[in-house]
């Protein structure tokens, strides 16, 4: 991933992942339920969904 290499390493690690699926992923994400209280907008929704996903070890 290119946050990886321009951190001078040739694998990546989940902080890498964590940084880029914003950027990459909020205008590809339709809420459905945007009148539901708390839906939020789409970088709310992916921030949480980052929060419930553990990381593999």
């Amino acid at each position: 991933m290119a946050r990886a290499v321009l951190e001078d390493r040739t694998y990546c690690i989940p902080d890498d992942i964590k940084k880029m699926v914003i950027p990459a992923f909020s205008h590809r994400v339709v809420l459905r339920n945007v009148s539901h209280p708390g839906a939020g907008n789409e970088s709310e929704a992916l921030t949480n969904l980052l929060r419930e996903v553990t990381v593999p070890v």
